[in-house]
C-alpha cells in the first residue's frame, strides 16, 4: 500500500537527518490542513510502531484572520486531539491587530507570533522541537518565490529540514519530516486512511504571490516538465549543501571566524555573514544589502570596531572573530557584590569562590571550560573581598612586574573579548585594591608567599554562555 511507502520514506527522512531522537518530545504544529494532518498520523504510526518512547504533543495558534474559518480549524484541532489522546496547546492572537500596531506585515507577524508560542510551549513541556508539514511542493514554490525576488545562494537554499530560530523568549528547533514528500502523496495518504482536514480558503485567494505561484506559474512549468517539483527542490538542496560547507567552516559558536571568512569569494562571504546574522537574531527584518556588506568589511578593520544592524544589536570585530551583541549590554557593568570566607557567588556568567583551602574549596578548576585560581596572603586581605566590573583608569602591579598596568591594556593584551571586558570580574579589598583577576597574575604585594600563616584560594569558573 502506498501509505506503507510513505510511512517508511517519513522514517528514513528523520533518521538521515537526525530530525529528533526517538525518546525525545516534539510538538506537531497541526493547521488542520491536509499536510499538517497527514504529519500527525504519521508521527503518531511511527511511535505506535517504532519508537514507543517518542512523546507527541499538538500545537495550534488561531491566527483570526479567516473569521469563522480560523474558529473552524481550532475546534478541528482540539477534537483531533482529544480523539487521538494527545495534549494539545491551544491559542488565538488577532495578528493582523498585533500587524497594525508594530507596522509590520501580517505574515511576518504571524509568523514571529507561531514562533513565538512554539517556543513558549516547548518550554512549558520539555520538548526538544516542533515539527512543520512543509513538503516538497511548499521548497519548490519558495525556490521560484526567492529567485523572482533576486535571493541569493542563502535565499535559493530555500527550507530547511532542520533549522533553530534565536527569539527573544530563547530559541525553538523547527524540524520538516515531509520535506522530501510531494503534495500528491499527502491527499493519496489522507484518502487511503481516510482522514478528513480542513480547507484554507485563503490558499486560492490570488492576492498572495506563493498561491499565484502554485496555481498559476507551477501548472505552466509542470507542462514544461513534468518532474519540476523534483527539480527546483534538487537545486535547493545543492545549494543548501554548498552554502552549509561555506559556512561550516566560518562559525565557532555563535562567532564567525575572520581568518575562514577570508578563505571565501567576496559573494560567499557576504552570503556567510546574512546567515550569521540571521541564526543570531532570528530573522533578517530591516536588514539589508548594505548591512551585511558593512559586516562583510568588518573583517577588514581593527578589533574593537563595530557596525551598528537595525534594532538593538550591534556587531563587533573582537580580534580572530565576529560577534553579534545587544547594544550597549555588554558595555554594562555588573553590580558589584561582597564575598566572604568560604562563600561562592554568581558575578554574571562567572562563579567566585573565596577558600580558606584548597581542599574545602565546592568548585573544582576542571569543572568548566575555562576556570582560574588565586593563592592570596588572607593576613593581607582579610575575610571580606569585593568583585566587580573593570573601572576607568583601573591599575595594578601583578606579580613578578615592577610597574603598574593599566587593567585595559592588559586586557587587549590578553585578547579579551570586547563583549567580556566590563563582564570580567575584578577581585578588591574592601579598600578597593585589586587582589586579582582572573587570567593574570595575582598582585605583587597579595600573593601568598610560602612565610604567609594564612592562606586562602580565590577560584573563578568561567560558565558557557548559550
Amino acid at each position: 500500500m502506498r501509505k506503507e511507502i510513505l510511512y517508511k520514506k517519513v522514517v528514513e527522512e528523520i533518521s538521515r537527518k537526525r530530525l529528533f531522537a526517538a525518546e525525545n518530545s516534539v510538538l506537531v504544529a497541526l493547521s488542520g490542513g491536509a499536510d499538517s494532518v497527514a504529519l500527525l498520523f504519521l508521527l503518531k504510526e511511527i511511535r505506535d510502531k517504532l519508537w514507543t518512547n517518542l512523546k507527541l504533543h499538538i500545537v495550534h495558534l488561531n491566527h483570526k484572520l479567516r473569521g469563522e474559518e480560523s474558529d473552524r480549524d481550532e475546534e478541528f484541532v482540539r477534537r483531533i486531539g482529544q480523539r487521538l489522546d494527545l495534549p494539545t496547546s491551544i491559542e488565538s492572537i488577532d495578528v493582523a491587530d498585533r500587524a497594525l500596531r508594530s507596522g509590520s506585515n501580517i505574515e511576518a507577524s504571524g509568523r514571529k507570533a507561531r514562533y513565538d508560542f512554539f517556543q513558549r510551549v516547548c518550554k512549558e513541556v520539555g520538548a526538544e522541537c516542533v515539527a512543520t508539514a512543509h513538503t516538497m511542493n511548499d521548497q519548490a514554490e519558495t525556490f521560484l518565490m526567492r529567485l523572482i525576488r533576486g535571493a541569493g545562494p542563502s535565499g535559493l537554499a530555500g527550507i530547511h529540514s532542520k533549522i533553530e530560530f534565536q527569539l527573544s523568549g530563547g530559541k525553538v528547533n523547527i524540524v520538516r519530516p515531509l520535506l522530501n514528500v510531494k503534495r500528491v502523496e499527502i491527499e493519496t495518504y489522507l484518502e487511503e486512511i481516510q482522514e478528513p482536514f480542513c480547507q484554507d480558503s485563503s490558499n486560492f485567494l490570488l492576492d498572495y504571490r506563493r498561491n499565484r505561484i502554485r496555481h498559476q506559474i507551477m501548472p505552466i512549468l509542470t507542462e514544461l516538465n513534468p518532474k519540476i517539483i523534483d527539480t527546483l527542490s534538487k537545486n535547493a538542496d545543492l545549494l543548501k549543501e554548498d552554502f552549509a560547507d561555506n559556512l561550516a567552516i566560518c562559525k565557532e559558536n555563535k562567532r564567525l571566524s575572520i581568518k575562514m571568512l577570508h578563505q571565501l569569494s567576496h559573494s560567499s562571504a557576504r552570503w556567510a555573514v546574512r546567515d550569521f546574522i540571521k541564526q543570531n537574531l532570528g530573522h533578517l527584518d530591516k536588514i539589508e544589502r548594505t548591512h551585511i556588506e558593512a559586516v562583510t568589511n568588518l573583517a577588514n578593520s581593527v578589533s574593537g570596531k563595530k557596525i551598528e544592524l537595525p534594532g538593538k544589536y550591534q556587531v563587533v570585530r573582537e580580534f580572530d572573530h565576529l560577534t553579534i551583541y545587544q547594544k550597549k549590554t555588554y558595555e554594562k557593568s555588573l553590580e558589584p557584590l561582597h564575598l566572604e570566607l568560604n562563600q561562592t557567588k554568581l558575578f554574571g556568567l562567572f562563579s567566585v569562590s573565596f577558600e580558606n583551602s584548597f581542599e574545602e574549596s565546592s568548585i573544582e578548576v576542571e569543572s568548566g571550560p575555562e576556570s582560574w585560581y588565586a593563592s592570596i596572603d588572607l593576613s593581607k586581605t582579610g575575610n571580606f573581598l569585593c568583585v566587580r566590573s573593570r573601572k576607568e583608569g583601573d591599575r595594578y602591579k601583578p606579580y613578578g612586574h615592577n610597574k603598574l598596568y593599566k587593567v585595559k591594556d592588559l586586557m587587549i593584551e590578553k585578547r579579551i573579548p570586547v563583549g567580556l571586558r566590563q563582564q570580567w570580574p575584578v577581585i578588591t579589598t574592601k579598600q578597593d585594591e585589586i587582589v586579582w583577576i582572573p587570567s593574570f597574575a595575582v598582585a605583587a604585594n597579595f600573593l601568598a608567599q610560602a612565610t604567609a600563616r594564612e592562606k586562602a584560594v580565590i577560584k573563578v569558573l568561567k560558565h558557557i554562555d548559550d
